[in-house]
C-alpha cells in the first residue's frame, strides 16, 4: 500500500517536473514527437526513484501526503548583531517623518533600516531620507520630557530637569561637516517648563514664570551672547558652585540667558504659565489667567492674529510692511480691512512687547496657528481671532468681510450644552474637544431634549485647510468654515467590566500640524476622563507625503486611522527573498507582541510638526 502511493505520488511530482522543466521551443509544430512508450517508462523509473528518496529520508514512521504544495522559503533573518533590546513603554523619544532637516536624527544614514529615499531624489547620495516608521532617537533613550515641540527646520525638547536641547538645520545651519552628531543643550539650569518656536524664536517659559526670546539659530545665538552653544559647549554654562554650608547644595550649572530679551509682563500678572507662537505672533498665558500677545512681523499685525490694538512700534512696522499708495493717510485698523494680506512683508518688530487681550472671563489654554489664536476660558467656551482665510475660525461662513477678525469672537458649540475642553491650532487648522452631559451647566437640570446625545459624551470638531484630509471628516477640502465632527473620534463607548456600564472615549493629545493631525483614545475610567491608567490607540490623519502619519505610505488620510505600532525589542521586522544573499526588505516595526497598532501609555504623548510625529515619554 506504502509503495503505491509512494508510485502515484512521485508519479505525479514528476509528471509536472517534467512539464515544468521543457524549455519554450520555437521548433515547427509538425517536429516528430518522443516515442509515447519510452517516456512511459521514464516516469516510472523517475517516481520509483523519487519514492524511494522520499522513504529513505522520511523514515518508517514519516507521515506521506498526496499533492503536498511546495513549502516557500523561509525568510531571512533579521540580523540583529549589536543592536540593543527594548520595551514599547522604555523611556525615550521615537520619531518619523521627513528628515530634510535632520529632524528624525542629524546623522541618520541610508543603511539604517527605518529610512526609505523619497521617489523624487535625483540624487541618492545627497538626498535626505525619510523614515517610514516610528524610530527611536538613540540619543535620548532613559530620558523623560516636559515639552517636545517641531518647527519647519528646527525641534526642541525640554528634559525633566527643565534643560532645553535643540536640533535640525534651522538650529545648526545646512553645512553637514558641522552638524552635531546629536541634539545640542543650550539652556541649562533655568527649570524651562514649556517652549514655542517661531521662524525666527524659540520662546521658553521658566517655573519662575520667565519669558525668555531666544534666537532660533546657534549662529544668531552666538552673534548676542558671544557662546556658540555647539561650538563652545563646554563653556556654555558656568560651573555648579558649593554651598558654603556642608548640608547646602550651592547653585547648579546655568547657562547665561541676560544677552537675550526678556519678554515683560506688568507687575501684578508678571508670571507665565504658557506660550504658544505662529508664524509672526507670540501668545502668553499667565497664572492670573489672563492672555498677552505680541507681534514678531508686520504681518501678524496686519492678520490680527494679536487680537488688539496695535502698540506704536507695532504699527510702525505695519505701515513700512505694507505698498506706500496703500499706507496713505490710513491707520492700523483700516489697513486691516483694505490691505490684501499676501502683499504684507515680514517685517520685524523692532521691539517684542506683550500687551493684554481684552477677554473678560479667565483664560485655561491658549493655542496658535500660522496666524491665527485660540482661546478657551475655564467656564468652557472657545474664542478665536486672527486669519480666516480657510476658514479656520470657525465662523459659520466665509466672505471678505471675516477674512481677518482682530477681536476676540466666540466660536459657538454645535451641540447646545457642551463645553469646550481642549483646543488645537497649527498652520490653517482649528480643533476643539468638547464634552456634552446630561445637565445644563448654568441651573444643573436635565435636559429635556430627546435629540440631545447621551450624557458623558466626547466629540472632536475641526475648521480650516482641509486640503489634505487634515480636517478628518472624510472629504478633502480647501475652506472648511464651520466646526465638523470628526466621527471617527465622536460620541464613542465601551462597556467597562469593572463599572458594569459603558463609558465614553475620550480624545487626548490632540495635536494639530500644518498639514496632519494626531490624537489618542482612551475610556474615562470612573467618570475620571485624565487619570485612565491603561493603553491609549493612537489615531492620525492629513497628509501622508513624509510619511508622517505613520502607516508607512504616503497616501493622504482623509478620516482618523490607527498608525503602525512602536518598534519591539529591536526595532523592525525583515522579509528576505528566496535565493541566497538576497537583501532583507524591511516591513514595518516588529510586532512579535502581536500588537499591530500603535498604542501608547498615559505617560507617553504625542507631538507632530511640519512633516514629522513624535511619539515621547512625559516627565
Amino acid at each position: 500500500m506504502l509503495a503505491s502511493t509512494l508510485l502515484r505520488t512521485s508519479t505525479r511530482r514528476a509528471v509536472a517536473l517534467g512539464r515544468a522543466s521543457v524549455p519554450f521551443s520555437t521548433a515547427s509544430s509538425t517536429a516528430r514527437p518522443a516515442s509515447t512508450k519510452a517516456l512511459r517508462w521514464s516516469l516510472v523509473a523517475t517516481a520509483f526513484a523519487a519514492g524511494v528518496a522520499a522513504a529513505t529520508v522520511g523514515g518508517a514512521g514519516a507521515d506521506v501526503h498526496n499533492e503536498t504544495a511546495a513549502t516557500a522559503p523561509a525568510p531571512k533573518p533579521f540580523d540583529v548583531t549589536g543592536l540593543p533590546e527594548d520595551k514599547r513603554d522604555t523611556p525615550g523619544l521615537f520619531v518619523w517623518g521627513a528628515n530634510v532637516a535632520g529632524l528624525v536624527d542629524p546623522k541618520l544614514k541610508l543603511t539604517d533600516p527605518a529610512t526609505v529615499l523619497p521617489s523624487s531624489a535625483s540624487d541618492p547620495a545627497t538626498a535626505a531620507p525619510a523614515v517610514k516608521y516610528p524610530r527611536r532617537n538613540r540619543v535620548f533613550d532613559g530620558m523623560r520630557f516636559r515639552d517636545v515641540q517641531f518647527g519647519t527646520t528646527s525641534a526642541v525638547a525640554i528634559d525633566e530637569h527643565g534643560d532645553v536641547y535643540q536640533w535640525g538645520t534651522g538650529f545648526c545651519g545646512t553645512d553637514a561637516k558641522r552638524m552635531p552628531a546629536a541634539p545640542t543643550k543650550t539652556i541649562i539650569g533655568h527649570d524651562i517648563v514649556r517652549v514655542a518656536l517661531s521662524p525666527t524664536h524659540l520662546f521658553a517659559v521658566s517655573r519662575a514664570g520667565a519669558v525668555h526670546a531666544v534666537p532660533l539659530s546657534a549662529a544668531d545665538q552666538a552673534a548676542k551672547s558671544g557662546v556658540h552653544p555647539v561650538a563652545d559647549a563646554a563653556s556654555l554654562a558656568k560651573p555648579a558652585s558649593k554651598g558654603w554650608w556642608p548640608f547646602t547644595s550651592g547653585t547648579p550649572a546655568q547657562s547665561d540667558l541676560a544677552a537675550f530679551p526678556t519678554l515683560a509682563l506688568p507687575a501684578g500678572d508678571a508670571k507665565a504659565v504658557d506660550v504658544a507662537a505662529g508664524a509672526d505672533h507670540v501668545v502668553v498665558l499667565t497664572e492670573a489667567r489672563n492672555v498677552y500677545t505680541a507681534a514678531l512681523t508686520a504681518r501678524g499685525v496686519h492678520c490680527g492674529a494679536i487680537g488688539r490694538d496695535a502698540s506704536p512700534s507695532e504699527s510702525a512696522a505695519l505701515h513700512k510692511a505694507v505698498p506706500e499708495p496703500e499706507t496713505s493717510g490710513a491707520s492700523a485698523g483700516t489697513l486691516w480691512a483694505e490691505v490684501v494680506p499676501a502683499v504684507v512683508q515680514p517685517v520685524a518688530v523692532d521691539e517684542i512687547a506683550l500687551r493684554k487681550v481684552p477677554i473678560e472671563a479667565p483664560v485655561a489654554q491658549i493655542a496658535a496657528g500660522r496666524a491665527h489664536t485660540i482661546v478657551r476660558t475655564a467656564d468652557g467656551r472657545a474664542l478665536a481671532f486672527g486669519s480666516n482665510s480657510f476658514g479656520q475660525l470657525g465662523l459659520g461662513d466665509w466672505s471678505r468681510q471675516n477674512q481677518i477678525t482682530p477681536r476676540p469672537t466666540e466660536l459657538i458649540a454645535p451641540r447646545r450644552h457642551a463645553k469646550v475642553i481642549h483646543v488645537a491650532a497649527a498652520g490653517d487648522v482649528t480643533a476643539l474637544v468638547t464634552h456634552h452631559t446630561a445637565f445644563t451647566p448654568a441651573t444643573g437640570a436635565v435636559v429635556p431634549s430627546r435629540a440631545a446625545p447621551p450624557a458623558d459624551t466626547y466629540e472632536v470638531y475641526t475648521c480650516g485647510n482641509g486640503q489634505f484630509g487634515s480636517i478628518g471628516h472624510g472629504q478633502f477640502v480647501h475652506v472648511q468654515p464651520s466646526l465638523t465632527r470628526v466621527r471617527a473620534l465622536s460620541s464613542l463607548h465601551e462597556y467597562s467590566d469593572a463599572e458594569q456600564k459603558l463609558v465614553p472615549l475620550v480624545p487626548r493629545d490632540l495635536v494639530l500640524a500644518p498639514v496632519h493631525a494626531a490624537c489618542t483614545l482612551a475610556p474615562a475610567h470612573g467618570g475620571d476622563a485624565t487619570g485612565d491608567a491603561g493603553q491609549r490607540t493612537v489615531y492620525m490623519w492629513g497628509s501622508g507625503a513624509d510619511f508622517a502619519t505613520g502607516t508607512g505610505r504616503r497616501s493622504h488620510l482623509a478620516t482618523p486611522t490607527p498608525a503602525s505600532p512602536l518598534p519591539w525589542r529591536y526595532g523592525f521586522r525583515a522579509a528576505g527573498g528566496a535565493a541566497p544573499g538576497n537583501k532583507a526588505t524591511v516591513t514595518g516595526p516588529e510586532n512579535g507582541d502581536g500588537i499591530e497598532q500603535m498604542v501608547v501609555l498615559p505617560q507617553q504623548a504625542v507631538a507632530v510638526g511640519p512633516g514629522v510625529s513624535c511619539i515621547y515619554t512625559k516627565a
